[in-house]
C-alpha cells in the first residue's frame, strides 16, 4: 500500500520443493557409566551437499564422527554431561534436532582385602573384604576364585581352606545405575 492508498497483490509460485526435511531426532546407546561409551545418532540425510555440525556439552576431546550422522565419545567422564544438538544442512537448507540429554553416571569404586591371610594356613578361615565407594547405593557383589569359588555377600568367609584355595579372589561390584568396578585380592 502506498500513500495514495494504492494496493498491489502479487502470488508468487515456487517450484522445486516436493518433500521437506524431517527434523533430525538424536537417539542414543543406554545409561553410560564413566569410562564406556556413548554414540549419538541421528538418520543420515542425502544430498548434493550434506553438512553435519554437533553442538557439544562437553571437552572436545575423545570424541570421533563430529561431521556424520553418527558422534561417538570414548571413553566418557562426567564432563560430557549435558545437552547436545545437531544441524544439518542439505544442499543449502537448515534444519536442527532438539536438544538431548546426556547422562553419564558417576562408577564406584571397589577396594578388595582379605584378613592378613597372605599363606595359607590349613582349616583355617579366609575373611574376604570389600569396600565400596562413588556410584549409587545400592550395591551387588560378586566374588569369584580359585577351587570353584563364588559368593554374592560383601565380605564373604571361605572356610576351612586348603591349598585348593590359593590363588586370587576377585571381587565385581555393581551399583544401582549398572555401574561396576572390579579389584582383587591374592592369596597364597
Amino acid at each position: 500500500t502506498d500513500v495514495n492508498g494504492c494496493q498491489v497483490i502479487e502470488t508468487i509460485e515456487i517450484d522445486g520443493i516436493n518433500n521437506p526435511m524431517p527434523q533430525p531426532i538424536i537417539t542414543a546407546t543406554p545409561q553410560i557409566c564413566e569410562g564406556g561409551t556413548i554414540v549419538l545418532s541421528i538418520p543420515e540425510y542425502n544430498g548434493v551437499s550434506v553438512d553435519y555440525q554437533w553442538s557439544l556439552a562437553g571437552p572436545n576431546t575423545n570424541i570421533t564422527g563430529l561431521n556424520s550422522n553418527q558422534l561417538t565419545i570414548s571413553p566418557v567422564t562426567t564432563a560430557y554431561a549435558g545437552d547436545y544438538s545437531v544441524k544439518v544442512t542439505v544442499d543449502g537448507c537448515e534444519i536442527t534436532s532438539p536438544d538431548y540429554e546426556v547422562i553419564i553416571y558417576d562408577s564406584p569404586t571397589i577396594t578388595a582385602a582379605n584378613d592378613a591371610t597372605e599363606c595359607i594356613d590349613p582349616m583355617a578361615d579366609l575373611n574376604l573384604s570389600s569396600v565400596p565407594a562413588g556410584g549409587v547405593a545400592p550395591y551387588t557383589f560378586e566374588w569369584t576364585g580359585p577351587n570353584g569359588f563364588t559368593s554374592q555377600l560383601q565380605n564373604p568367609i571361605v572356610s576351612n581352606i586348603t591349598d585348593a584355595n590359593t590363588g586370587i579372589y576377585t571381587i565385581t561390584v555393581t551399583d544401582a545405575n549398572g555401574c561396576s568396578a572390579t579389584d582383587e585380592v591374592n592369596v597364597i
